[in-house]
């Protein structure tokens, strides 16, 4: 029985555990519009432009869903840490205080594994890797690309658009991560 109950508290465990995934950095930026530099024709730009802010847009959806991913992992990751939690204190330890025969130390160890599962759970949160600081970055991320988007259709000029692609990398690779109250 004891063997069962400790490997189902290890099972737990390492069913919440999982790494984070990553963004690619993304490819020239401005590679469609440097090819029309030496073409006088506005139009011209204007297409291969929006096909660079395309492309922007794309990596930023990419951000978008790693900071999603994120969230959803962050929140498994501290349900699978709850329940270890609460399956240490809430079954192993009063089965093994029902046993006489058992040694005092299991008991304490499974304690310690439950107290450890609510530290942990508080130590992810505080230190802003839990879901809720992995969705209001995505919604900041979110903000900004809309504003860069509507800045973007309102330019007349193929240089500023040019410089609103820039910034449209800018704002979904460099942001904070949004902390807690």
């Amino acid at each position: 029985m004891i063997k069962q109950l400790c490997l189902t508290g290890v099972l737990l465990a390492l069913g919440g555990c999982r790494s984070f995934p990553s963004v690619d950095l993304p490819p020239d930026p401005l590679l469609n519009y440097r090819s029309t530099l030496a073409n006088p024709d506005a139009a011209a730009k204007k297409v291969e432009l929006d096909k660079d802010m395309q492309s922007a847009l794309g990596f930023c959806k990419n951000v978008l869903n790693y900071y999603e991913k994120n969230a959803t992992y962050s929140s498994r990751a501290l349900t699978g840490i709850a329940v270890v939690g609460a399956f240490a204190g809430g079954v192993v330890v009063p089965a093994l205080s029902a046993q006489a025969t058992l040694s005092k130390s299991a008991i304490a160890a499974w304690g310690g594994v439950s107290g450890l599962a609510n530290t942990a759970q508080n130590t992810v949160v505080g230190n802003n890797l839990g879901p809720d600081s992995f969705v209001g970055s995505r919604a900041k991320i979110m903000v900004s690309v809309q504003g860069v988007m509507e800045s973007y259709f309102k330019e007349e000029s193929a240089d500023k658009r040019a410089e609103l692609v820039l910034r449209m990398y800018s704002t979904c690779i460099s942001n904070d991560i949004v902390t807690g109250t």
